[in-house]
């Protein structure tokens, strides 16, 4: 059977599932991603909304696989997704429509407890805290039940400085010829992956995959990216140089933590001037480390964070010598060893001392031509330096857009103006099938766009467009009565949209992005008939609330990239020193690329209605305005807040 004829009229999917249309859209993308793959070619595929994308790319995936004995990799970049496929499309293709494949997902070590260091944890005591000792406690309790050892199984939260100390650690793993390797869960979810005909993954497992030589995945023949428009994001982060004070004091810590009497030292049984001599030597790279990143955080005292560094040798390196002697006292501890397991571990301490000192030389003599340096702080006062290529595009373009394997981009979001250039020469992508499907959504029907022209303009008057933004953010609000989820290109905006809105709504529940964990929220937001939820970048995408619950989205500001930040400005000059314009060719489709998913929040099915509302000028009255309108579906526009009251109206 043809697995096209799946999407027929009188197919399977007519026959299996409940209220089935046979959407068009969806038999095209599926042909389209069935000759890719037959045919070993990329292609490229914006499917609108609505579409049935998941099952228009695994139901040919299944196929190709299947008849070939061959595996395909599906890579997103949500959970929220990663379930949806693993939880309820794979498992309904498999039962209910009788196709006989394997699957698995993938995850990374991390996510596993390692019974021998779980084991270590408890034979050593090493609870910092009282808490800890009894959070030991749970742990063992359900190590004793789980299979699969995954965190995802837990059913209390495990604080992540205590998972660090009993999960999974490449690098610590003796796999075969670990005692505990018959119950190793990720040993068994690996056997999994080696046998299953689609592999789901996310995209930063993906290009750790890459980067790693290949070495973590099995071997697949076919790739389809899902959620495609985050895919260069997600490939930097895995070419990139990270090295933070928080790495080191790690790696100090798990040799031997003075405080504590604890760590690797404390385990062996080596030369007693050598262990001495080590610990004197971890005292001193923990004291070079804070006068190293004081110092450097003086140097950027000032400026905004994180901010780019653009001289070479802008500080004196006293860290990586003083790494590099941890590596080598480790080095000759380590041949005074006969236990197995005490020399992988000395191996593997040496390798990450290593590789921190070649981070922070990178990081300063700003080795790597075409990448952007900076620094940064991050949570609980951990500061960074860091490397990122400017441009991905050479190093996808050699890596995986080559030809060897057929591979599918998809999302609803990869045009700007309705063309794929802009992805293409991010990505590296020189020839590709293109295909844009629309939504099978009645936009014109279901769907208002509310955009203001009374409004300050965000670029010459800031603080008065945020003012009076809070205030019609309001007015909206009110109208809808609930339902309404706010979006922001700045934290400290809707912080400050959040006080007006907390002092002027009576009514209404106000949910804020940071209050709690983004699932709970969206909870919340689902459950109350009165809420209005206000959120930034992550609020954006991958957020799913069909029906009623959402009825208003109002979009605050054009999602343009913050012009300081270091990626963002690096792209930019390079655009420009290459004789282009980074405006029009780099920040104009990245931003129309984010104003479509956050539009997309709106609609999810077919009998939604809702308003969506631009609250930003500038997209009715700058030239590159209509660049942004013309890339959203065929709806109707309004400027009047009563043609959305009566929209509204109409919407209960």
């Amino acid at each position: 059977m043809n697995c096209l004829d799946f999407f027929k009229k009188d197919g399977l999917l007519a026959e299996r599932v409940a209220n089935y249309e046979q959407r068009p859209q969806q038999y095209e993308m599926a042909e389209a991603v069935l000759r890719a793959l037959n045919e070993n070619r990329t292609a490229i595929i914006e499917a609108g909304t609505g579409t049935g994308k998941s099952l228009a790319y695994l139901i040919p995936a299944i196929t190709y696989a299947t008849e070939g004995i061959r595996r395909v990799v599906i890579s997103t970049y949500s959970k929220t997704l990663q379930h949806q496929l693993m939880e309820k499309d794979l498992p309904f293709l498999n039962e209910r429509l009788g196709l006989d494949f394997r699957y698995a997902m993938a995850m990374g070590s991390a996510n596993y407890l390692c019974r021998r260091r779980f084991e270590n944890y408890i034979k050593f005591d090493r609870f910092a805290t009282k808490t800890e000792a009894k959070m030991a406690v749970r742990l063992a309790k359900w190590a004793l039940k789980t299979e699969t050892a995954a965190k995802s199984e837990l059913s209390f939260e495990v604080p992540q400085s205590t998972w660090e100390k009993i999960s999974r650690e490449p690098d610590l793993c003796f796999r075969g010829g670990c005692p505990f390797a018959m119950k190793c869960g990720f040993m068994r979810e690996r056997a999994k992956l080696n046998e299953s005909h689609i592999l789901v993954v996310n995209h930063h497992m993906f290009f750790a995959n890459l980067s790693a030589g290949e070495t973590i995945l099995p071997k697949y023949d076919a790739v389809i990216f899902d959620e495609a428009h985050n895919l260069e994001e997600a490939a930097i982060s895995y070419f990139g140089i990270k090295a933070t004070n928080s790495q080191i004091k790690y790696l100090a810590d798990n040799i031997y933590a003075p405080k504590t009497g604890r760590g690797f030292l404390a385990r062996i049984k080596a030369g007693d001037e050598k262990i001495v001599d080590l610990k004197m030597q971890l005292e001193s790279l923990r004291t070079k480390s804070e006068q190293f990143f004081r110092n450097a955080e003086a140097l950027f005292r000032g400026k905004r964070l994180p901010a780019r560094i653009r001289e070479k040798e802008w500080t004196v390196n006293t860290l990586s010598p003083e790494l590099r002697r941890v590596g080598a006292k480790l080095k000759s501890i380590k041949n005074d060893l006969d236990d197995v397991a005490e020399v992988t571990e000395a191996s593997a301490y040496m390798s990450r001392a290593k590789d921190l000192a070649s981070s922070i030389s990178s990081t300063i003599s700003l080795s790597e031509d075409g990448y952007v340096y900076w620094i940064d702080e991050e949570k609980n006062g951990r500061t960074s330096l860091n490397a990122a290529p400017i441009n991905a595009a050479e190093l996808l373009g050699e890596a995986l857009f080559n030809g060897g394997i057929p591979i599918v981009l998809t999302s609803a979001t990869l045009t700007s103006e309705n063309e794929f250039g802009y992805l293409k020469e991010r990505l590296g992508i020189d020839e590709a099938d293109e295909l844009r499907l629309e939504s099978p959504f009645d936009y014109r029907k279901n769907a208002l766009m509310y955009m203001p022209s009374d409004l300050p303009d965000p670029a010459k008057e800031s603080r008065d467009f945020e003012d009076s933004a809070a205030v019609r953010i309001r007015e909206l609000a009110e109208i809808s009565g609930g339902g309404c989820m706010a979006l922001f290109t700045s934290r400290r905006h809707m912080e400050s949209a959040r006080e007006y809105l907390e002092e002027c709504l009576e009514g209404m529940e106000i949910l804020t992005q940071g209050d709690k964990p983004q699932y709970k929220l969206i909870e919340d937001f689902k459950e109350s008939p009165n809420a209005i939820l206000l959120g930034t970048s992550s609020f954006w995408q991958g957020v799913d609330i069909p029906g009623n619950a959402l009825k208003m989205v109002i979009i605050v500001k054009l999602p343009f990239a913050a012009p300081d930040d270091p990626i963002t400005e690096a792209r930019c000059d390079h655009i420009e020193e290459n004789g282009g314009n980074s405006f029009m060719e780099f920040s104009v489709p990245s931003a129309i690329i984010w104003l479509k998913q956050g539009f997309g929040r709106l609609i999810r099915t077919a009998s939604d209605r809702g308003v969506a509302a631009i609250l930003d000028k500038r997209v009715m009255t700058k030239s590159y305005g209509r660049k942004f309108v013309k890339s959203l579906p065929k709806m109707l526009y309004t400027t009047r807040l009563e043609d959305v009251r009566a929209f509204m109206g109409d919407c209960r």
